[in-house]
């Protein structure tokens, strides 16, 4: 699901500019970059810098934002002129529409011409990291989710990222009092996932992982009592690195619940969960609604942490 966005007109501010009948920035003006007194956080994820989370400003609009955010590059800027290698820019300006003086929103949007719009009126975007041994289903359930589609081959997944834009009803306001006839505010976040390769004995978790995400989905298979041994290494790993960010441990392949494959049940998973204090699932990836839960329950645990520390 990809929300339409905002209208927005280009500044006109004189903050830069474009002529889109020429390619020769030499005479554009470049952005006035936002002083790092008046910015402690990135404007897009919102969390603070730190030695860790570096700030980087928009060669194109000026604003801030952190390493997770974007680690794009680009030429042909307003003020620089032509031959001027890569500069660094926010992931809106990076895709912006040269022959329009436009950008997309998001690499899921490709029709050209979309509107420029601010930071403050994009998704909130959330990172969530997939975790567990090799062969326990996380590739299959970021499938499921994102293309309602089951792949039961297994391949072994190097890396990826996917983004997925979600819209989380704000159930404190269900009780508003508008005759039920309208439907629920709500906030639209942009979840991105990644999908980590399978964790081995020897690499359990590698902290670069670490770096801009807010929660954890750790997978094990209810058929692998060795994934499920594994859970307790790799959350022991990730607390060293992120000792607060919400996780929850999901187990895989209920769907064989009345095989005789099944290893560990499901309250020996609950039981595990609470012991470490996460959230705990079964599921399966063979249905595209038992899949879904798992992301939106991740999400609200992010958002439920969020809360807490405001």
């Amino acid at each position: 699901m990809v929300s339409t966005p905002s209208t927005h007109s280009l500044p006109s501010s004189g903050s830069f500019s474009l002529n889109n009948n020429n390619n020769n920035n030499n005479n554009s003006v470049r952005p006035n970059w936002k002083p790092d007194t008046d910015v402690n956080a990135c404007e897009k994820c919102r969390l603070t810098f730190t030695l860790i989370r570096r700030r980087h400003h928009c060669r194109r609009c000026g604003g801030i934002f952190c390493d997770a955010c974007s680690s794009n590059r680009r030429t042909g800027l307003p003020g620089f002129p032509s031959g001027t290698p890569p500069q660094r820019v926010c992931d809106t300006c990076f895709l912006m529409d040269k022959g329009l003086g436009e950008v997309l929103v998001n690499d899921s949007m490709v029709a050209p011409g979309l509107p420029y719009v601010p930071f403050e009126n994009r998704p909130k975007e959330r990172r969530v990291c997939i975790l567990g041994h090799a062969g326990v289903g996380k590739s299959a359930l970021l499938q499921q989710f994102t293309h309602r589609q089951f792949v039961e081959d297994y391949t072994p997944t190097i890396a990826q990222t996917q983004r997925v834009v979600l819209k989380r009803p704000l159930l404190a306001s269900s009780n508003s009092g508008d005759g039920g006839g309208a439907s629920l505010p709500h906030d639209t976040y942009e979840l991105v996932i990644i999908d980590s390769a399978g964790q081995s004995s020897c690499d359990v978790f590698q902290p670069s992982l670490s770096v801009g995400t807010h929660g954890y989905v750790i997978v094990y298979s209810i058929t692998d009592r060795v994934s499920f041994a594994e859970v307790c290494e790799i959350h022991e790993r990730l607390r060293e690195c992120h000792p607060n960010a919400p996780v929850l441990v999901v187990g895989n392949k209920s769907d064989l619940e009345r095989s005789t494959e099944r290893a560990i049940t499901a309250a020996e998973g609950a039981a595990l969960a609470a012991e470490l204090s996460c959230g705990f699932l079964e599921c399966t990836a063979t249905k595209a609604n038992v899949a879904t839960a798992v992301f939106y329950t991740i999400l609200d645990m992010i958002v439920a942490a969020e809360a807490v520390v405001c």
